[in-house]
């Protein structure tokens, strides 16, 4: 338990404030709520670049992790925009908004990825040599990769519905609702 403690010692600052910041987006994605389209891009923007850092910093790039890491992402959009379709979303096209019903897949989601990420990152610093072993390399690139094509199949998903769903006031529906919760 003692190296536990250590190794969170050693992990950068500014990476607590994220974690942080992504548990806030996970527990508010359990409620149902009307947001704008661009807020979407946040969290596979964010995974997307933690994800391509450990790729390009952490392992011997090579044409083998680059579709290792591609077909786990690939998978995962395919997953992501499945269980996104069975969900009831409205859009506004006029204001770029969305209505997402609460789902708790958000915030399950962020804990895999952080936990994996600091599972394989922990192993690595304990054993160096993990990094020349296939299975920990194939499982470390398709845990990353599933889950940053989950996040980006469920935006693809989000943005072909507001492009081909029908058009909702969701700005009015938004504004009164607040007002009457409050």
């Amino acid at each position: 338990m003692k190296t536990i403690w250590q190794a969170a010692f050693y992990i950068p600052w500014w990476l607590h404030f994220i974690s942080i910041y992504l548990l806030i987006m996970g527990v508010q994605a359990s409620k149902k709520r009307v947001v704008s389209i661009l807020r979407l891009f946040i969290l596979p923007l964010l995974f997307t670049v933690l994800s391509l850092s450990a790729l390009l910093t952490a392992l011997k790039l090579s044409s083998f992790c680059v579709s290792v890491w591609g077909v786990a992402g690939l998978s995962g959009g395919i997953v992501g925009w499945i269980a996104t379709k069975r969900l009831k979303v409205r859009v506004d096209k006029r204001h770029w908004l969305i209505e997402l019903p609460g789902t708790w897949s958000t915030l399950l989601i962020i804990l895999f990825f952080a936990s994996s990420k600091y599972y394989f990152t922990y192993k690595l610093a304990l054993n160096p040599l993990l990094s020349e072993d296939i299975v920990f390399l194939i499982l470390r690139l398709v845990s990353s990769g599933l889950c940053i094509g989950i996040f980006l199949g469920r935006l693809f998903y989000y943005l072909n519905r507001l492009w081909t769903g029908e058009q909702v006031d969701l700005k009015k529906i938004s504004n009164r609702h607040y007002r009457n919760s409050n």
